[in-house]
C-alpha cells in the first residue's frame, strides 16, 4: 500500500513530463501544469473522505483490494490516454486509491504492531512511500530508455518520443499495483477485528502468532484481557460515529493528528518531492539525473537505517522535535545559499554546498517527521474511532499536498524566499511539538485515552501502560503459583461469556 502510495506522490516529480499530453505542449497554459499535478492529491482527499466508509463495510483487507483495482484501472487509462483529458481520469482513479490507501493501511498495520516496537513495524508504511518515490524515477528512467535511445538525458526529448517513454512508465505501474491486489487476498482480520466479532479464541490464536508468544503467556495474555475490556466499554459508549471525535476526550487527538499532518507537509520534503527537477537545476548541478536518484535512494536508505529505530528509541516528541530543528537549520542554510548566488549557480562550490544541504534535509526528514507522522497518527485515536481520526488526518495530508503543488512558480522566482518561509514553518512546529504532543512510545492502543485526558503537560512524563502492567503482574503472579499451564479449562466458558455479552 504504501508503495502505491510513494508512486502516486511522484508521478508528477520524475524524469518524464506528463505535459507532452497537452496540445500547447510547447508554451503551456497559466497553471495548466499545476491543475494537472493537483487532479491526483484531490481525488485523494476524496478517496480519504469514504475510506472510513468502505472499512466500516468492507472492512481493511478488502477496502486495500478496492483501493487496488481504482489504480490498476487508472493506470491502464493512463497507458492508453491519447491525451490530457483521459490521463486526468485515470490520474484521479489512482489519486481515489492512494486516498483510500493512506487510510486503510496504517489504520490495519497499527492493530497487528507489536506494542514493544510498534515504531519500526509503522516505519514500513513510510519506508515503502519512499521506495515508490524511489521507483516512480526508475521507472521513468528506464522507461524513456526503451522508447528512445537517449545518449544524453540533458537534451530535451521529442514530444513524440515523450509520450511512448510516459506510456510504458504506466504499463510499469501495473506490476507493483497487481502484487499487491494479490497480496490483499492474503491478508487475515486483525485480532482486534475478530475479538470485536465475537471471535474471541481465534483473536488470541492470532495475537499469540503475530508476537510469537504461547498463548498463556503472561504478557500476551494481559494485552488480550485489555483489549476485551477495551471492546466492552467501546461497545457501551454505541456505535462509533464521526461526531464523537468532538467530544472534549477525543478532540484533543483530533487536533493533535491535524496538525501532526499539516506540519509534515509544510516542513518542505514534499516541495521537494514534487519538484524535484527545479531544486537541482537551481543548483546548477553537473548531472542532475544522477543527482535526483541519489536523493531519492538516500530518503530509502535513511527510513530504513534511522527511521526505524529512532521513534522507538528516543521516543515520537524527541525524534520530531530534533527532527524540526535539524530541518530549520539546514534550511537556513538553502536559504542563505540561494540568496547570495543567482538563480542558476555557477559557482561549483555553492553548488556542491545545495547538494549537501539537500542530502543532510532528507536524512532529518527520513529519520524523524516522515515516519512518525504516520505512526503517530495512527496510534493517538481510540479503537473504535481510528479509522475516522485517520480519515480525517489523512484528508488534512492530502489538502496540504494539493496546496504545496503551487509553489513551483515560488521556487522559479525565488527560492530564498522560499525556504525561508520553510524555515519559520519548521520552528513553529518544533515550539507546537514541544509544548502541545504527548508521548505515546510504548503505550497500548487502549490506553492512549489515559495518556491524554491526563492532567500533566505534554512535556511531563505521561501514564504509558499502567494498566497493562497490572495486569501483567498479575497474570505472573498466578503463572508463579499455578506453573506454566496456569491457563484453566474456565478460559473457553469466559470466552463463550464475552461473546454471549457481544
Amino acid at each position: 500500500g504504501g508503495l502505491l502510495i510513494g508512486l502516486n506522490l511522484s508521478s508528477m516529480s520524475g524524469f518524464l513530463d506528463v505535459m507532452a499530453y497537452s496540445p500547447t505542449f510547447a508554451i503551456l497554459l497559466r497553471w495548466e501544469r499545476e491543475i494537472v499535478t493537483a487532479a491526483m492529491p484531490i481525488a485523494s482527499i476524496l478517496g480519504a473522505l469514504v475510506s472510513w466508509r468502505l472499512m466500516d463495510d468492507l472492512k481493511p483487507p478488502r477496502t486495500m483490494l478496492c483501493a487496488s483495482v481504482f489504480w490498476l484501472i487508472g493506470s491502464c487509462l493512463m497507458a492508453v490516454a491519447p491525451g490530457l483529458a483521459v490521463l486526468s481520469i485515470g490520474r484521479v482513479l489512482a489519486g481515489l486509491a492512494a486516498g483510500i490507501l493512506s487510510v486503510a493501511a496504517p489504520a490495519y498495520m497499527v492493530e497487528i504492531a507489536p506494542r514493544e516496537n510498534r515504531g519500526a513495524y509503522m516505519s514500513l508504511l513510510y519506508l515503502f512511500i519512499a521506495a515508490g518515490i524511489f521507483l516512480q524515477n526508475v521507472n521513468q528512467y528506464v522507461a524513456a530508455k526503451l522508447s528512445w535511445s537517449m545518449l544524453d538525458m540533458t537534451e530535451p526529448i521529442p514530444r513524440e518520443d515523450l509520450m511512448s517513454a510516459l506510456r510504458v512508465s504506466f504499463i510499469f505501474q501495473l506490476i507493483p499495483g497487481s502484487i499487491f491486489t494479490g497480496f490483499t487476498f492474503l491478508l487475515p482480520q486483525s485480532p482486534y477485528y475478530l475479538a470485536s466479532q465475537g471471535h474471541w479464541a481465534q483473536s488470541h490464536a492470532f495475537m499469540a502468532e503475530l508476537q510469537k508468544k504461547r498463548m498463556n503467556d503472561p504478557r500476551l495474555r494481559a494485552q488480550y484481557e485489555l483489549m476485551r475490556e477495551d471492546i466492552r466499554d467501546q461497545r457501551q459508549k454505541g456505535q462509533p460515529r464521526l461526531r464523537m471525535l468532538l467530544r472534549v476526550s477525543e478532540f484533543r487527538r483530533l487536533v493533535t493528528g491535524l496538525f501532526m499532518q499539516m506540519w509534515n507537509q509544510a516542513c518542505g520534503m514534499h516541495i521537494m518531492l514534487h519538484h524535484t527537477v527545479f531544486v537541482v537545476t537551481a543548483a546548477g548541478v553537473r548531472h542532475p539525473n544522477l543527482v535526483i536518484f541519489v536523493l531519492y535512494l538516500l530518503n530509502v536508505v535513511a527510513t530504513c537505517v534511522l527511521g526505524s529505530r529512532l521513534m522507538d528509541k528516543w521516543g515520537r516528541r524527541v525524534t520530531l522535535l530534533i527532527g524540526s530543528l535539524t530541518m530549520a537549520s539546514l534550511e537556513f542554510i538553502g536559504s542563505s545559499i540561494y540568496g547570495w548566488f543567482p538563480w542558476v549557480i555557477e559557482n561549483r562550490g555553492a553548488s556542491t554546498a545545495v547538494v549537501v544541504f539537500a542530502c543532510f534535509y532528507i536524512i532529518a526528514y527520513a529519520a524523524s517527521w516522515g515516519p512518525v507522522s504516520w505512526t503517530y497518527t495512527a496510534e493517538i485515536f481510540p479503537n473504535h474511532l481510528r479509522t475516522r481520526g485517520i480519515a480525517l488526518c489523512s484528508i488534512c495530508y492530502w489538502i496540504y499536498n494539493v496546496a504545496l503543488t503551487f509553489t513551483e512558480l515560488s521556487l522559479r522566482s525565488n527560492s530564498s524566499q522560499t525556504y525561508f518561509i520553510l524555515v519559520v514553518m519548521n520552528m513553529v512546529a518544533f515550539f507546537h511539538v514541544a509544548a502541545a504532543f504527548r508521548e505515546t512510545q510504548g503505550g497500548p492502543p487502549e490506553e492512549m485515552d489515559d495518556i491524554f485526558s491526563s492532567s500533566s503537560y505534554a512535556w511531563q512524563r505521561q501514564p504509558r501502560g499502567v494498566k497493562l502492567q497490572a495486569l501483567i503482574s498479575q497474570f505472573e503472579g498466578m503463572e508463579a503459583t499455578n506453573g506454566p499451564t496456569w491457563l484453566q479449562p474456565g478460559y473457553e466458558l469466559q470466552d463463550r461469556l464475552a461473546t454471549t455479552d457481544a
